[in-house]
């Protein structure tokens, strides 16, 4: 099970408790089609982890919080969101053109004022060019957005399994990643080839395999996020 397929989960297991119907490992692996297992293992993590206050009501058969002020950890609703961001835009560019066009635009439009830093989202051209007839575009995996994501925070290197478009080549790539940007729908990666010594510009739905790397990278200063943006924008690169 991937981390977020966990967060979910565990996203789940407070909501439930929250609400006061005492879940329980039966209730909630029917819920989320797993097994008994898996949700032990989740609560485990949310009380050696997130230090959650479980315990199990024995009347009602199931789990509360003897504290009823505990809240998830911040750090846990950041990526949550951040990985409903991602999906979002996944799900936005598939509906333009079509009634449910403007609520999704709005809803992304106020997740995106949220993003900071190493993303980068053009809304507005995103409304203009998909408000009647979508292109074809690529899906992107979001897990491999937030491996991207958590890459750029820390600095570490990443091994991409690539398709390039010119070549129709498979290839594998290590690289230090730089920012993320969304234009027109698509997901670019600003990063740079350490075997080819130069930047590059990744489309992140030609990405077959992302994993992180436990090595880490000095950002390079000749690399400008700004004058990047503006030369994908212009459609030079």
């Amino acid at each position: 099970m991937s981390q977020q397929q966990q967060l979910v989960r565990i996203f789940e297991i407070d909501r439930q408790v929250r609400a006061g119907r005492f879940p329980n490992a039966q209730s909630l692996a029917e819920r989320l089609e797993v097994s008994r297992r898996v949700i032990y293992k989740d609560r485990a993590y949310m009380i050696d982890q997130l230090h959650a206050p479980l315990a199990t009501d024995r009347q009602r058969g199931g789990w509360f919080y003897t504290d009823s002020a505990y809240t998830l950890p911040n750090i846990m609703a950041t990526q949550g969101e951040l990985f409903a961001f991602f999906l979002s835009v996944e799900v936005a560019q598939r509906y333009m053109g079509t009634a449910f066009q403007e609520p999704l635009l709005s809803v992304l439009d106020k997740l995106a004022k949220t993003m900071t830093g190493d993303i980068s989202v053009d809304l507005e051209t995103l409304r203009q060019h998909y408000s009647f007839v979508p292109p074809p575009l690529m899906e992107t995996n979001p897990q491999h957005l937030m491996t991207l994501h958590q890459a750029i925070r820390a600095n570490r290197l990443v091994t991409l399994g690539y398709h390039a478009n010119t070549t129709n080549a498979f290839t594998e790539r290590v690289i230090e990643p730089y920012h993320l940007h969304n234009l027109k729908g698509d997901w670019y990666l600003l990063a740079h080839d350490v075997a080819k010594h130069g930047q590059r510009t990744f489309h992140v739905g030609r990405i077959r395999s992302c994993r992180q790397a436990p090595d880490t990278f000095a950002r390079r200063a000749s690399i400008s996020i700004p004058e990047w943006l503006k030369e994908l924008m212009s459609g030079h690169i």
